[in-house]
Formats: C-alpha cells, sequence, structure tokens
C-alpha cells in the first residue's frame, strides 16, 4: 500500500482543531471525569501525538482565536468589577474548559 504524507495545511487544520476544542469545551459541572474534561483530555492527548517527531513535527499552531479569547476574558472581569449593567451585553464571554487549561 502506498501512503503519501497528509499535506502542512491539512495537519496544520487537524492540530489547530484539537487545541481549540479542548480549549473551549463548555461543561457546567466541576466534577473530575465529567464528559467535558475526558474531551478535552482527550483532544490534548491527540494534539501532543500528531505533533510528535514522528507523526507531523511541521504541524503550527495558530493562537490568535486564544488571544481574542484571553481578552474577552480580562473585559468580563472588568465588567464584573464595574457591576454595570450595559457592559454584560456587549462583553460575552465564550465558555472555556478550565481542565484543558490544567492540562496543557
Amino acid at each position: 500500500m502506498l501512503t503519501k504524507p497528509v499535506e502542512k495545511q491539512h495537519t496544520d487544520t487537524v492540530v489547530n482543531f484539537l487545541i481549540r476544542i479542548a480549549c473551549q469545551v463548555n461543561d457546567s459541572t466541576n466534577v473530575a471525569g465529567s464528559p467535558g474534561e475526558l474531551l478535552s483530555r482527550r483532544c490534548v492527548s491527540l494534539m501532543k501525538s500528531a505533533l510528535r517527531p514522528d507523526m507531523w513535527p511541521r504541524a503550527e499552531l495558530k493562537l490568535q482565536w486564544f488571544d481574542k479569547l484571553l481578552m474577552t476574558v480580562v473585559r468580563r472581569r472588568a465588567c464584573l468589577q464595574s457591576e454595570e449593567p450595559s457592559c454584560f451585553r456587549k462583553n460575552k464571554t465564550p465558555a472555556c474548559s478550565k481542565s484543558a487549561f490544567s492540562i496543557l
């Protein structure tokens, strides 16, 4: 069986998808072993496997979305401190998985 290497644009897409899902799983329970935590852990594990030197060592993580996510958290925190109702309507913070941040 002849195998062709996967094109770089596709490896980048897969790796970036995995890290995004790992960080943005919305899990309202903080119970260890919850489905959201398990999904985050599985995504991180797959990403680590994909980035191994014998797999896809040249895949690039594009983390501009991560910077935007952190900025929304900063704005949300500022809203909480100001307690101004109009601020909450403008700055909706996307759900983030705490477990993904601890895994990474």
